[in-house]
């Protein structure tokens, strides 16, 4: 592949986005979301996410992460589970030509199997070695279907077909846990108010999230400043607002 120069690294709007319609998958999916743009040479970066993500090219029948423009760090078949980003990664915008997919909740990837969240950390993981060829099926049937909104209801009951049964103690701990971190709530406190030791919550977290509970508090404190860091016009505000 021909080498690519880096431009400026900005976002652009997605096509269709939209909160999970069926009952049983809200809570565990955030937002299904479909992207229909120009194929083009440039790279961006992704940033980083407590939130773990499916992605399907419905272009190409390939999904990649970079380690520099030219330089390949990861490739898998067109349908893949993304998992949270304690780093940027790099990707070519040739791959958004068409693409669809899913952004999970805290944890809800591990809802539609029985693999440890951070084998998905910073990296992409072929949906095959998830589902096997229902994985591929879908993404068929994506391909041959023209319409966004027809697209997104195919991935949702997909998704509703491989919903797990829930760990509810678990389920519920991590939600309570997870929103105290975002809120700036320390890991000493955490221990103190829920009385669960240090080596559970880490083991929590890397099960079912994919990095440990103070880098996760970090990220998802961060997160939400990057994102509006692209209309910031004074960072002291910025700061202000987002605490």
């Amino acid at each position: 592949m021909k080498n690519r120069s880096l431009p400026n690294l900005t976002c652009r709007p997605i096509t269709v986005r939209r909160s999970p319609e069926r009952e049983l998958l809200k809570g565990v999916v955030r937002t299904l979301w479909h992207y229909e743009g120009l194929s083009t040479d440039a790279f961006e970066f992704v940033l980083l996410s407590v939130h773990a993500q499916l992605l399907i090219n419905l272009s190409e029948n390939e999904l990649r992460h970079w380690r520099v423009p030219g330089i390949l760090e990861r490739a898998t078949g067109g349908i893949a589970l993304q998992g949270p980003l304690t780093r940027q990664v790099l990707i070519d915008c040739a791959q958004k030509a068409s693409i669809c997919g899913v952004e999970f909740a805290v944890g809800g990837n591990t809802r539609f199997h029985r693999i440890s969240a951070a084998t998905f950390t910073n990296t992409l993981v072929d949906a095959n070695s998830v589902w096997g060829e229902e994985a591929s099926e879908l993404r068929d049937a994506l391909v041959e279907s023209f319409d966004p909104h027809e697209r997104l209801d195919l991935v949702e009951a997909f998704l509703a077909a491989h919903l797990l049964p829930p760990e509810p103690h678990d389920n519920l701990l991590l939600m309570r846990v997870s929103v105290a971190l975002a809120e700036g709530c320390t890991v000493a406190t955490i221990h103190s108010s829920t009385g669960i030791s240090k080596y559970r919550l880490h083991r929590l977290f890397d099960e079912r999230v994919g990095m440990r509970p103070k880098l996760f508090s970090r990220i998802a404190r961060l997160s939400p400043v990057l994102e509006a860091s692209v209309r910031a016009t004074n960072w002291a505000e910025l700061a202000a607002e987002l605490g």
